[in-house]
């Protein structure tokens, strides 16, 4: 019997953004709120189960506006 490691395909996946454009006011700022972390399961290969682990991050926006 194959261990779990043999049918699994892990991706491990990070973020390399520095800055991001608030999606409302367009405004760019470089100030992380918060880092989440993911497991997502993606599309087989070569009958293999593939996981992602994405590690991402939250921005906030100072525009008063």
């Amino acid at each position: 019997m194959k261990s779990s490691k043999e049918k699994e395909i892990q991706i491990i996946m990070k973020s390399k953004t520095k800055r991001c454009c608030c999606p409302k006011c367009k405004v760019e700022t470089n100030h992380r709120h918060a880092t989440h972390h993911r497991k997502v399961q993606d599309l087989p290969i070569l009958g293999k189960c593939v996981m992602l682990d994405i590690n991402l991050f939250e921005f906030d926006c100072f525009n008063p506006d």
